[in-house]
C-alpha cells in the first residue's frame, strides 16, 4: 500500500523508473550471457539453506544439454564427468568444505553423447557462516579443450626442439639482443672449450669474438636482412686459442613480442688449412692445364671482368695483358650460339646452379672451334652471387673423333644386313656370270648370240658392283688388296666420271708417289663417288674446275686426324661448287643422307667404309661459297706390283689332274666343275669340310692326290674351309688350296696366305679369272 502522502503522479513516475531499470538489467543479463557463450563459460549456484540450484544456459550447453532439458540437479551433470575425474572433483569440494577453503579449482574431463571428450576448468567459491557452515556454493565452468591441447602441443614442440638442439652435432646457441647467452647445446660448449653450459653462459658473447668488428658486421647484416648465412669469423676459445668458423644466425620472435638470436657455428679451421694447401698446388694446376689443353677462369659478376689462366687465353686467343670482360667473351661466341650462351649464364646466376654449356667460338675471324664450359656460382656471406669459377675445354677434335666413331657404328649396323644380302646375291650371280663366261667360249665373237651373252654379262657385272657396295657396309667386306701405283687409277676414274661434262680437271700429282696396297675396284668406287659429287656441285654453282692433288705425307699424332703415325698418300679432290652448309657437314658420311634428288645417299657412306677398311681416313672441309675439299689418306707401302698378264677371252685346256671342289650351293659346284672341265681338269665335289678331309686323305693314301682343292670359306651348320685347311696341311704340307667366298667377316679373304691358302677367288667370278687363279697356284702357263 502506498504512502498516504504520495500522489498518483509520483507512483506512475516510480513505476516507469522501475521498468527502465528492469530493461537495463535484462540488457546487461543478455550481454553477460553472450560474453559467457563467447568465452564458453557456464555458471551455477547452490543455496544450501534453501536447497536450491540454478544453472546458466551456458553450463547446460558445455555439458551437452539444451537449456532446461534436465532438472538443475547435480546428478545429470556429474554423470557426464569422466569416472577418473569425478572422484577427484568430489574430493576437491569435500576438502574445501572441511578446511573452510573459500576457493577451489581444477581441470576435469566431460564425456559428451557424441563420443567426444571435452576438457573444462572449474572455479568454485564457498560462503560460510560464523560457525563455519556452508551457506552458498558458486561455480564457473569454462571449456578449455583447445587451449589445453595447444599448450600440450607447444610443450611437446619445445621438448622436441630442446632434444634436437642438445643432440645436434652442430654448435647451437640462443642469445638475447643484449648479447647474453640464454642456452647453448653441448656441441657449442665443447667447441669453445668450456666445461658446462653454465660456464659458457657466464661469459658475454662479444668476448668469443677475436675481432669485435666481426660482431658489428654480423649485427649490421642481421638488422638489414633478419638472417645471415655462413658469416666468417675468427673466434676465441676459453684457453685463448684462436680458430676459424662460420656463423649462420637468424632473429626469432618470442611470446612477449621480443626477439632472440638463434646461432649455428661451424668450425672451419681444418677447411682453411686445406685451402692453404690447395693454394700451393696452383702452379702444378697451371702445368696440368697446359698438358690437357683445358683452361680455367673467374668471372666477377660485379665488375663483369674475366680472369683467365694462360691456357684459357690461348684457347680464346685473348691477350692476357688486356682486360677481358663478359662482352669481350661474347664477341668471340658464334653468332648462332650467342643468345644460348647469354641465357645459360643468366640462368646459372639467377638460380645459383652449376653452369655447363657447349658452344662454338670464332677465332681470328674464321677459325671455328667447339668449347665445353663448366662453372660454379660463388656467393658472398649474404648469399648473393659474386663470381663464376670454372673451366673451358677445346673439344673440337674430340667432337670430330666422336662423329667418326658414331658414323662407323652406323655403318656396322647396316653392314650386318648388307653382308647377308651380298652373300646370297654373289652365289646367284656366280650361276649367271659363270655360265655366261663358259658359253662365250663355245661361240664365235661374230655370232649374234655372242652379243646377247655380252649384254647379259655386262648387266650381271653391274649387279656385282651393287653387291660390292653392299659388302663395303659389312664387317666382312674386307678389301682383297694388291700393290698398285695409284697415279693412273686417279686419272682413269676422273676421265670416266667427267667425260662429256664441260669441266676442266687440273692435276697436281707427285712424280714419286708412294705405291699403295689397295682393292682396285673398291678404291675406284671411292674416287668415282667423290669426283661425281664434285662434278654435280661444280655444275650446280656454274663452276668449271675440279682440282685433284696427290702427294706423299707423313702423319704424326700432332695432326688433326685419327691415323697412326706413318707414311701415306693423300689424295685431295676440290670442287668449285657452293660448298657444304655447316649444319649438315657432319652428316654427309651417314648412310642414306643426301641433298640430291634421285640419289641413294650411299655414295659417301660407302666411300667412308672402304677407306676405313684400307686403314685410311677420309675427311672434308668446306666454307660457304668456296667449294668443298675431300682428303683421302691411304697407307703407303714399299712393295712393288708384280708383273701380270691379262687372260684372254678363250682359255686353253692344258690343265691335267683332278681338283676337289667344296661348296654348299649346287649352282656353285656345277659352274666350278664346268670351268675345270673347260681348262682340262677333272673334278669331284664335296659339301662340307669334313667330307673334303675324308676324300683328300683317301686319295692321298691311294697315291692319287688331288692337284688342288677349292673350298668355300664358311658352311652354315658345318665345317668350312677355315676349319678344314689346318687338317689338310697336316695330311700334305704342300697342299694347294684356293679359298672362295661371296662374303665373310673373316680377314682370311684379304690375307689368305697367312692362313695356309695358296689362292683366293671372290664370288662371283668368270672363267678367265677362275682359270688364272688355278693356273697360278699350279704354275701352269696359259
Amino acid at each position: 500500500m502506498t504512502e498516504p502522502n504520495k500522489t498518483k503522479a509520483t507512483l506512475i513516475e516510480e513505476i516507469a523508473t522501475l521498468k527502465s531499470n528492469l530493461i537495463r538489467l535484462e540488457e546487461q543479463r543478455q550481454l553477460l550471457d553472450n560474453a559467457y557463450a563467447l568465452a564458453r563459460v557456464g555458471v551455477w549456484e547452490h543455496d544450501v539453506i534453501a536447497d536450491k540450484t540454478v544453472y546458466s544456459d551456458g553450463l547446460y550447453r558445455i555439458f551437452g544439454y539444451e537449456p532446461g532439458e534436465v532438472q538443475p540437479t547435480k546428478q545429470p551433470f556429474l554423470g557426464r564427468v569422466c569416472p577418473e575425474d569425478k572422484a577427484r572433483l568430489q574430493a576437491l569440494m569435500e576438502d574445501a568444505c572441511k578446511n573452510k577453503q573459500a576457493v577451489a579449482e581444477m581441470d576435469y574431463r566431460i564425456s559428451l553423447p557424441s563420443g567426444t571428450e571435452t576438457i573444462v576448468h572449474t572455479i568454485i567459491q564457498f560462503s560460510f557462516d560464523a560457525d563455519g557452515r556452508v551457506l552458498r556454493i558458486t561455480g564457473a565452468v569454462q571449456d578449455v579443450t583447445e587451449s589445453r591441447r595447444s599448450e600440450e602441443q607447444l610443450r611437446r614442440s619445445e621438448e622436441n626442439f630442446r632434444r634436437l638442439v642438445e643432440s645436434n652435432p652442430v654448435a647451437i646457441a640462443v642469445t638475447n639482443k643484449e648479447g647474453q647467452c640464454m642456452t647453448a647445446n653441448p656441441a657449442m660448449v665443447k667447441i669453445f672449450g668450456y666445461d658446462s653450459e653454465e660456464d659458457f653462459k657466464s661469459v658475454p658473447v662479444y668476448k668469443h669474438y677475436h675481432d669485435i668488428e666481426d660482431r658489428k658486421r654480423l649485427y649490421a647484416a642481421l638488422e638489414k636482412n633478419g638472417m645471415v648465412r655462413d658469416f666468417p669469423v675468427t673466434a676465441t676459445r676459453k684457453d685463448g686459442s684462436l680458430y676459424f668458423g662460420e656463423l649462420t644466425s637468424v632473429y626469432i620472435k618470442t611470446k612477449d613480442e621480443g626477439f632472440v638470436l638463434l646461432t649455428m657455428f661451424v668450425d672451419t679451421t681444418e677447411r682453411r688449412r686445406h685451402e692453404e694447401e690447395l693454394n700451393k698446388t696452383v702452379e702444378f694446376l697451371n702445368e696440368a692445364q697446359k698438358m690437357s689443353q683445358m683452361g680455367s677462369f673467374d668471372l666477377h659478376l660485379v665488375s663483369n671482368v674475366i680472369a683467365g689462366s694462360d691456357e684459357a687465353c690461348r684457347i680464346f686467343v685473348f691477350d692476357k695483358n688486356n682486360v677481358v670482360t663478359i662482352d669481350t667473351f661474347l664477341d668471340s661466341v658464334h653468332p648462332d650460339d650467342k643468345n644460348y650462351v647469354k641465357m645459360a649464364l643468366e640462368d646459372a646466376v639467377f638460380n645459383k646452379t652449376r653452369l655447363e654449356i657447349e658452344h662454338r667460338i670464332i677465332r681470328n675471324n674464321s677459325d671455328e672451334r667447339i668449347i665445353h664450359g663448366r662453372g660454379g656460382i660463388i656467393c658472398n656471406h649474404e648469399g648473393n652471387p659474386v663470381k663464376i669459377t670454372g673451366t673451358v675445354h677445346d673439344v673440337t677434335e674430340k667432337k670430330r673423333l666422336d662423329a667418326e666413331l658414331l658414323r662407323a657404328q652406323k655403318l656396322d649396323t647396316i653392314g650386318v644386313l648388307a653382308g647377308g644380302i651380298a652373300h646370297d646375291f654373289n652365289n646367284l650371280l656366280l650361276g649367271i656370270i659363270g655360265n655366261v663366261s663358259l658359253a662365250k667360249n663355245f661361240i664365235r665373237p661374230d655370232d649374234r648370240v655372242f652379243s646377247f651373252l655380252n649384254n647379259i654379262e655386262k648387266t650381271a657385272m653391274r649387279t656385282k658392283d651393287l653387291t660390292s657396295q653392299l659388302l663395303t657396309f659389312s664387317r666382312g667386306g674386307e678389301p682383297i688388296k694388291e700393290v698398285l701405283p695409284i697415279k693412273q687409277l686417279i686419272k682413269d676414274c676422273a676421265a670416266l666420271v667427267l667425260r662429256g661434262a664441260n669441266i676442266e680437271c687440273r692435276y697436281d700429282i707427285a712424280d714419286n708417289l708412294f705405291n699403295v696396297a689397295i682393292d682396285e675396284g673398291q678404291i675406284s668406287q671411292v674416287l668415282n663417288n667423290i669426283i661425281l659429287n664434285a662434278r654435280h656441285a661444280s655444275l650446280t654453282a656454274g663452276g668449271r674446275v675440279i682440282k685433284i692433288d696427290a702427294k706423299n705425307v707423313h702423319v704424326t699424332s700432332a695432326d688433326a686426324n685419327p691415323l697412326p703415325d706413318g707414311d701415306y698418300v693423300r689424295i685431295t679432290i676440290k670442287d668449285s661448287g657452293p660448298g657444304i652448309a655447316q649444319n649438315i657437314i657432319h652428316k654427309i658420311f651417314d648412310p642414306f643422307f643426301t641433298t640430291q634428288e634421285r640419289a641413294s645417299g650411299l655414295g659417301l657412306a660407302v666411300s667412308y667404309s672402304i677407306v676405313k677398311k684400307h686403314s685410311g681416313y677420309i675427311g672434308v672441309e668446306s666454307k660457304p661459297g668456296q667449294g668443298a675439299s675431300f682428303d683421302i689418306y691411304l697407307p703407303a707401302t714399299a712393295a712393288f706390283k708384280a708383273a701380270e698378264s691379262s687372260p684372254g677371252l678363250y682359255v686353253s685346256d692344258s690343265g691335267t689332274g683332278k681338283v676337289l671342289v667344296m661348296d654348299d650351293e649346287e649352282v656353285v659346284l656345277d659352274v666350278s666343275c664346268e670351268m675345270l672341265k673347260l681348262i682340262g681338269f677333272k673334278s669331284e665335289v664335296a659339301y662340307s669340310g669334313k667330307q673334303v678331309i675324308e676324300m683328300y686323305k683317301k686319295a692321298w693314301d691311294a697315291g692319287a692326290p688331288y692337284a688342288a682343292v677349292i673350298m668355300d670359306l664358311t658352311i652354315p651348320g658345318g665345317m668350312g674351309g677355315k676349319e678344314a685347311i689346318a687338317q689338310l696341311l697336316e695330311i700334305n704340307p704342300e697342299v694347294k688350296v684356293i679359298v672362295s667366298s661371296g662374303y665373310s667377316k673373316d680377314p682370311i679373304m684379304s690375307d689368305f696366305k697367312k692362313y695356309g691358302f695358296a689362292g683366293v677367288l671372290a664370288k662371283p667370278y668368270r672363267v678367265s679369272e677362275f682359270s688364272r687363279v688355278v693356273r697360278d697356284i699350279l704354275n701352269i702357263k696359259p
